[in-house]
């Protein structure tokens, strides 16, 4: 896979294109400054003379810019000029020096800011004037103006900007209704009369500056999206500087609104309903009658449970109104439903009480029918069926003309009657609102156009409702007179009972002037054409927009509060902007910022795409634009293509603009003799495509000749005996029998009974512990086996006897590498270690590097264990140089096994490859280079059907790393490879982890304040049971005999078992039960121990096991204690002595839960044991468990809770797919599932272990180490992203904290799977291709790469999102006759990646990161083809 992410040499060769040299102005403009011309006042540039001139005007206002805004030069009488005021900014205390360059500046010039004069502190000939502006009250921009006295004077209209300094610390509240009104109060520092409040991008309602501090307004009304019930927006302060942001952010929140009740016939004594409507997750309170009833947990927006409270005391049956409240306002619903059970049949109401006069609503019923039957429902004369439906009686209302009728329920004992019981509203519309604009105070007279508008309706104006004056007969049009407002549009709402239009911006309030408050997007490509909006008030068709001097593109007045435009030109950095209309302005002090979107890596980054997209090409050897390159919007196929197209320009770059430009996007670049390169489906405004030229460029002549000469490293291996420790072996019974190994006490209990002759001389030999083992007595290693070796009996040393061998000692030395995959220079024969002296000495590389030595022993059949490493960092090596005296202490113990979980690779991909998989390690010593600590290969014949492995435990890894050595890191990498050669590229996946500290320690998670920790207990210690006590007191088994006990995770150790015989396996413990002062440990071969309190502290003893096989699990009762192991082994202890007692069962016993009678055991095959224990009678009951699918299921946990609920845990047989099964039962014989409503079963992983955490609530982990909680109301995936903990056991304690305890190991993953690529075929036309692909479920990549290759070269490089299949290429010889693909007779190949990187996505990433960067995961397949020619 790295060859694939190294450059290309492309083998194509063109003329490189001339580069064109852009025209400079700059010469033209300062010679007509030395001409003295008028020129200058043309165009975008503004001259203004002074008023009080007595000589002719030196200029005027030609061009764009009006003469109130500042674009340029200003020329003034007899010479005068003026080119630039620097600073042209400052504090509004006295700030610095300001320097007026221009001409004509007289020895007695003046200069004033505004009306003040200031002192002109230097001068510079006629061409500088340095003054210091004067100090000033309120920030703004101030003219600038310089008089020769007698002559006239030139001006630089706002010349000058003072600053003030404005912060904003808090906005109390921070949330409120979306009808507006509000009460705000801003709180911060620097304001002054005439700031402002923005909600979002609209001005704030009677903003008041109460102090330097302090700021109020009401908030304007907000319109939600249909169905959205809550909205952020920002919170800022509009000054004359510009915009002061808030902190956090304002909630707007639409009142939660209820249109009917479910069961809306409730009994007096009340009962459960159904609340539907809309913004009901933002409901608190709940109120029925008066009367506060129980508003139900959720977050749905459209309905929510409730419990409706008993009747009024000494209230009858009826009627009643429903009122909701909550943060952001109430609602009523009147009427809502009815409580009933009077004694006689009652009609009163429906609800809701009004419709639309087409009809087609659903009402609910509010009748009490005292058991008769209701069959009709006439609105006036026109009737309709009832039917019952959730506890309520319903109809459909029918079409009526607009108006009040009467109701009258029709039932089997009579009809019930309410009198002008339903008004029909003709839904109103409104299309047009005049005068459409008005004075703050409101109280203008205003006509809504529409249909439906009556006197009966209600008018709202931004946040406050209009007084209605009189309406037509026929309700085209209403007359009203407006509230107050805020300068800017508003949005007006008519609402006739139910119904509502509404006019968007349909109405505007003017202050007699314009008013700019926000843009947005506030910043864009220097290129210009960014497509910009603006907010503020005042704006008409006359309004013009500049940005520094330079007139907006493309300018539309949407409505007098909005305006839409492309923004022109500029170099980057931030200008003003300025909104002038007429004599009217206002002004954004670096309102907006000019950027260059160019990323030099490639790629995309940058806000959301928003109407504008920024694309840059650059060449990617040299990174230098692209002229003239074509791009290309879109795909074709899709709608508007090809819409967007267009050329670079010598900066590299295009601007694509306009309301549609929206994502997401697709765009595509290449250039004549360029290679092309597409970005599809992103949705930032920023993108930069790279393009290889069909000509690289040249690396210069070649110099010839030899490298630098290698450097010689000589040193000595110290303290060899020190660090070389022995390693233990294992005296194991060879397979051809004997007494080899056994276990004895004298020389007679090793004579060999076999019957074939054997001379064999037996003696029963001390092994340096408490016992003796049998060996034979030898002269040379030819009369031992295998793996033993012929030594001096340490005892007896008159003779030799076969002793396991651990080999023979070596140490080898090298240099780090620089990469992961760089190979050093050989190292010599000198890399092999002098035994007796030590010394070593190698052919290194050079730059800056390490060396580092492994020792270990070599077997008798050729294998190597290493047991101890050494490195010596920074050696900087010269060329030729000797260095010597690098001595190495091997202090670094290979003593660790490491357990390597993957996070499951593809097992068989489609096309029939097996898996071959490789895995490497190294220690990263950062500029010394790499070491290599593990190199492991799996073919794919070895690994059977199912493919690749899912584990692998690495041997011999480091078990602490020195001090010198804390600031390195580990790199892992695992690659599987599904059949070299089987495509024209690679077909694997992988997967590398950088920066990995300490892989493997972490034993113990803790679950605290619903968040996990990964802890570690213990030296790489498995952790198999947790058994806790009083607060946070808890005891840790480790698998080792180990136990630990304290607070988690600070335990310290309070037994090791001892060491018996150093040949023997240590015993393993399986599980434990109990507390941290009275606990049973179980484990392999029978293990049973006891831990009690002692004399002296704790006391371990060992008892005896009735079954001699594996023991799984055990539990501590009332009444005993009871054990469970393999083939259905189940050993009760009542009174001392352990019993064996048949399970009926010899399925494998895995877990095992007390109970107040007995015992509840669970195992493979679906097998339930049900212990009783009762005196002396002993007895088990075996039931059998089946999976959905009624296959037997296979259980690995039993818990019980509190209350005796039993809950078990497993999965499925593998004909289901070994997933998840969770079963749960009363009484520990009868099962059911025990997912929670809603939970597919099949889609959560096999469990493993469970724990009760509180009723009906539970936490789960999963065989490959997820962790899961159940509660009564869903299943939460709690699972950490990094899995180095294998959960064994877990345990709640009396806090609530939840422990998982496990095996410590290294987690690597995820692995993709591999795409298979279908398209393009053999044939493929240019002018119709396309790329597609599968992939198979699994882990969702970051990115998707597209490589089309032929020859070599890489004609045409894609990005996509990871979700895309396929994507069509635009047919560039089709669209601008540029040829992509040349004509050759060699197959082409289509390579698709998929890339997981956690920091990179299709909206952010470098094309060189993606190209050679490191990534977590990849997978990758390839398909030639060919085109037709």
């Amino acid at each position: 896979m790295k060859a694939a992410m190294k450059r290309r040499n492309p083998t194509l060769q063109a003329s490189p294109p001339a580069r064109r040299s852009p025209t400079s102005l700059k010469i033209r403009h300062f010679l007509s400054i030395l001409l003295g011309t008028a020129l200058l006042c043309a165009g975008p540039l503004a001259c203004s003379p002074d008023a009080r001139s007595d000589g002719p005007d030196a200029g005027s206002n030609g061009g764009d810019a009006p003469s109130n805004l500042d674009t340029g030069s200003h020329i003034g009488p007899g010479g005068l000029l003026i080119l630039s005021v620097s600073p042209n900014r400052g504090p509004l205390a006295e700030g610095d020096e300001v320097d007026i360059a221009g001409a004509g500046f007289f020895e007695d010039a003046r200069v004033y800011f505004d009306a003040v004069e200031v002192e002109v502190t230097f001068r510079g000939g006629s061409a500088h004037l340095f003054v210091k502006p004067p100090p000033r009250d309120v920030p703004g921009r101030v003219d600038v103006r310089v008089e020769n006295p007698g002559i006239g004077s030139a001006v630089v209209k706002r010349g000058y900007t003072y600053l003030g300094t404005v912060t904003v610390d808090s906005v109390q509240p921070d949330r409120g209704t979306s009808a507006g009104g509000t009460l705000i109060t801003v709180k911060g520092s620097g304001f002054v009369p005439g700031d402002r409040i923005l909600i979002g991008d609209r001005a704030a309602f009677q903003s008041e500056v109460i102090d330097e501090h302090t700021v109020v307004a009401l908030t304007p009304a907000l319109t939600l999206p249909q169905g959205q019930s809550r909205s952020k927006v920002t919170v800022s302060v509009r000054h004359a500087s510009g915009v002061a942001l808030a902190p956090g952010s304002f909630t707007y929140g639409n009142p939660p609104r209820v249109t009917s009740v479910e069961a809306s016939l409730v009994p007096m004594a009340g009962g459960s309903v159904v609340l539907r409507g809309d913004a009901l997750d933002n409901a608190e309170t709940l109120y029925i009658d008066g009367n506060k009833a129980v508003l139900a947990a959720g977050d749905a927006s459209s309905s929510r449970g409730a419990t409706v409270p008993p009747a009024t005391a000494g209230a009858s049956p009826g009627a009643v109104d429903l009122l909701i409240t909550g943060p952001f306002g109430h609602t009523v619903l009147s009427p809502a439903l009815a409580y009933i059970g009077g004694a006689k049949p009652a009609l009163f109401g429906v609800s809701p009480a009004s419709g639309d006069v087409a009809g087609g609503e659903t009402v609910h019923v509010l009748a009490d029918l005292a058991g008769s039957k209701a069959t009709q429902l006439r609105f006036g004369d026109t009737a309709t069926s009832v039917q019952t439906k959730d506890g309520s009686l319903v109809a459909v209302v029918p079409a009526h003309v607009a108006g009040l009728v009467d109701l009258t329920l029709v039932t089997d004992k009579g009809e019930l009657s309410v009198a002008q019981g339903f008004r029909y509203w003709q839904a109103p519309k409104l299309t047009k609102v005049s005068p459409a604009t008005g004075p703050l105070a409101g109280g203008q007279t205003v006509v809504l156009s529409g249909k439906g508008l009556v006197k009966g309706c209600v008018v709202r104006i931004g946040s406050w409702f209009a007084k209605i004056l009189d309406a037509d007969a026929v309700g085209d049009t209403l007359q009203i007179q407006t509230p107050p407002g805020a300068a800017g549009p508003a949005d007006v709402e008519v609402s006739c009972g139910t119904q509502t239009a509404l006019l968007l911006a349909g109405y505007a309030y003017d202050n007699g002037g314009v008013q700019l408050d926000t843009l947005l997007p506030a910043m864009g490509a220097s290129g210009g054409g960014t497509w910009v909006t603006l907010h503020g008030a005042g704006f008409d068709k006359a309004t013009q927009v500049y940005f520094d001097g330079k007139i907006a593109n493309s300018l539309t007045v949407e409505d007098p509060g909005t305006i839409t435009l492309k923004t022109p030109p500029h170099d980057p950095g931030a200008v003003a902007v300025d909104v002038i209309r007429g004599e009217h302005s206002d002004s954004l002090i670096d309102g907006f910022t000019y950027f260059s979107p160019t990323n030099p890596q490639g790629g995309t980054y940058g806000s959301p795409l928003q109407g504008t997209l920024n694309v840059t090409v650059l060449n990617i050897y040299t990174l230098k634009p692209v002229a003239q390159a074509f791009v290309q919007v879109g795909q074709p196929g899709q709608p508007g293509f090809p819409k967007y197209s267009g050329y670079t320009d010598d900066g590299g770059q295009i601007v694509f603009s306009g309301n549609d430009v929206q994502p997401p996007m697709t765009v595509s670049a290449t250039k004549p003799q360029f290679s092309a390169s597409s970005i599809v489906n992103f949705e930032v405004g920023n993108a930069t495509l790279l393009l290889f030229p069909w000509t690289p460029p040249s690396s210069g002549p070649g110099t010839g000749g030899p490298g630098l000469p290698l450097a010689t490293l000589k040193g000595t291996v110290l303290d060899i005996d020190k660090y070389m420790l022995t390693p233990p072996t294992n005296c194991l019974k060879p397979s051809t029998g004997g007494p080899l190994c056994d276990f004895c006490t004298e020389d007679i209990d090793c004579k060999n009974d076999s019957t074939g002759g054997d001379p064999t001389t037996w003696a029963c030999i001390q092994t340096g512990g408490v016992s003796a083992r049998c060996f034979n007595i030898c002269q040379s290693n030819a009369d031992c086996k295998t793996d033993f070796t012929c030594a001096l009996d340490v005892v007896d040393g008159s003779r030799k006897v076969c002793r396991p061998s651990t080999g023979i000692r070596e140490i080898t030395c090298q240099t780090s590498t620089r990469g992961l995959d760089t190979e050093n220079p050989p190292p010599g024969p000198g890399m092999k270690v002098d035994e007796k002296t030590g010394a070593y000495e190698i052919t290194s590389r050079l730059d800056e590097l390490a060396v580092y030595c492994v020792g270990g022993y070599r077997r008798n059949d050729g294998t190597f264990q290493a047991t101890a490493m050494g490195v010596r960092r920074h050696i900087f090596p010269q060329p030729g140089q000797v260095v010597e005296g690098l001595d190495i202490q091997l202090n670094i113990p290979l003593r660790r096994t490491l357990p390597v979980r993957l996070d499951h690779p593809q097992h068989f991909h489609p096309a029939g490859n097996g898996g071959d998989l490789a895995l490497d390690g190294w220690i990263n010593l950062g500029s010394d280079g790499y070491v290599s600590v593990a190199k492991v290969g799996r073919k794919a014949e070895k690994l059977g059907e199912t493919g690749v492995l899912d584990s692998v435990l690495l041997v011999e890894q480091p078990l602490t790393l020195p001090v010198e050595m804390t600031d390195t890191t580990y790199t892992w990498r695992v690659v599987v490879d599904f059949g070299k050669g089987a495509t024209p590229s690679p077909m694997e996946a992988g997967t590398q982890h950088a920066n990995v500290v300490r892989p493997g320690d972490d034993n113990l998670l803790v679950r605290s304040n619903g968040a996990w920790l990964e802890q570690q207990v213990g030296v790489h210690t498995t952790l198999v049971a947790a058994l806790p006590g009083e607060a946070t007191d808890v005891l840790l088994a480790a698998r080792d005999g180990r136990i630990f006990r304290g607070a988690a995770p600070d335990l310290y150790l309070i037994w090791l078992p001892g060491i018996v015989d150093p040949y023997a396996q240590p015993a393993v413990v399986l599980a434990a039960a109990g507390t941290p002062t009275d606990a049973t440990l179980v484990g392999e071969d029978g293990l049973i121990r006891r831990l009690q309190p002692g004399p002296q502290g704790p006391e371990v003893t060992l008892e005896k096991s009735a079954i001699a096989g594996h023991l799984r699990a055990v539990c501590h009762g009332a009444l005993g204690r009871v054990i469970v192991g393999d083939a259905g082994a189940l050993q009760v202890n009542t009174g001392g002595i352990w019993t064996k007692v048949p399970s009926g069962t010899n399925a494998d016993l895995r877990s095992v839960v007390c109970t107040p009678t007995g015992a509840v055991a669970v195992g493979a095959n679906g097998a339930v044991v049900a212990v009783a224990i009762g005196g002396a009678v002993l007895s088990a009951q075996t039931t059998t468990v089946k999976d959905p699918s009624g296959a037997a299921a296979g259980l690995f946990g039993v818990a019980r809770s509190a209350k005796g609920v039993f809950w078990a845990a497993g999965r499925t047989a593998a004909t289901s797919g070994n997933a998840g099964v969770l079963l749960t039962s009363a009484d520990g014989l009868a099962w059911t599932s025990g997912w929670p409503a809603g939970t597919k079963g099949d889609k959560i992983p096999a469990l493993r272990r469970l724990a009760v955490v509180a009723e009906g609530t539970l936490m789960l982990a999963d065989e490959d180490g997820g962790l899961w909680q159940r509660t009564p109301l869903g299943l939460t995936n709690e699972s950490l992203q990094r899995r180095n903990v294998l959960p064994m056991a877990i345990a709640v304690l009396e806090t609530g904290t939840t422990l998982v305890v496990g095996e410590p190991g290294l987690w690597l993953g995820p692995f993709l799977t591999v795409p298979t690529v279908t398209r393009p075929l053999d044939g493929t036309a240019t002018k119709s291709m396309k790329v597609e692909w599968a992939v198979a479920p699994g882990p969702t990549a970051s990115v998707s790469r597209v490589h089309i290759d032929g020859q070599g070269f890489p004609f045409w490089w894609l990005y996509l999102d990871p979700l895309s299949t396929s994507i069509a290429l635009p047919d560039f010889q089709a669209l601008e006759n540029i040829t992509v693909f040349p004509p050759i007779e060699v197959p082409f190949v289509a390579r698709v990646d998929r890339i997981f990187a956690p920091e990179l996505s299709i909206n952010g990433f470098s094309t060189f990161d993606l190209e050679f960067g490191d990534w977590r995961s990849w997978s990758t397949n390839g398909k030639t083809f060919t085109f037709k020619q």
